[in-house]
């Protein structure tokens, strides 16, 4: 699925899609969603508009970096293909999470889960929200030729990992 807060379902599986098909892309595109691969900012970001994104923000001065003649700027690099969506990269290494910016390139590197919940606590997470398992890989990540990580790929192989789980999961 993709979705964001401005665009709270715009892609997701169908229900004929089988596990591998679900986990392969970002899903089939929502009635009256319209992706361009390409913004005035990047020639492959993918802009979005349609009846579940949404037309702007309180303040017209946010419109400004995020809206482009009536187009949402993602801020994602984006491929379509038969009307499925797949993200292939960020134009900024950055996620927001539950309203927290959190660098990317910064949890690529090699941590624990007791640093990465540290490093949330700090930053004024909610313990409700925290994450609670760390997969660990022995080689580099799958990439895209963008580089961007491909987190399909993670949840389809880490159940073959070596990993941390929250205490609460490990004592069950």
């Amino acid at each position: 699925m993709y979705a964001s807060s401005e665009a709270p379902s715009f892609s997701g599986s169908l229900p004929s899609d089988n596990r591998e098909r679900r986990l392969s892309d970002d899903g089939a595109i929502a009635p009256g969603g319209e992706v361009r691969t390409s913004s005035s900012g990047h020639p492959r970001e993918g802009p979005l508009r349609g009846s579940s994104v949404a037309l702007g923000y309180l303040d017209p001065a946010d419109d400004l970096a995020a809206f482009e003649g009536g187009w949402y700027r993602s801020g994602d690099q984006v491929e379509v293909h038969e009307g499925r969506l797949t993200v292939v990269g960020r134009i900024k290494e950055v996620v927001n999470r539950n309203g927290l910016k959190i660098s990317l390139s910064e949890i690529d590197t090699r941590v624990t889960l007791d640093d990465v919940v540290a490093r949330l606590l700090a930053q004024g997470m909610a313990k409700r929200e925290l994450p609670e398992q760390l997969v660990r890989w022995d080689g580099p990540l799958p990439r895209t030729t963008s580089g961007k990580i491909v987190r399909s790929r993670l949840v389809m192989e880490s159940p073959t990992r070596d990993g941390d789980l929250a205490r609460r999961l490990r004592d069950h």
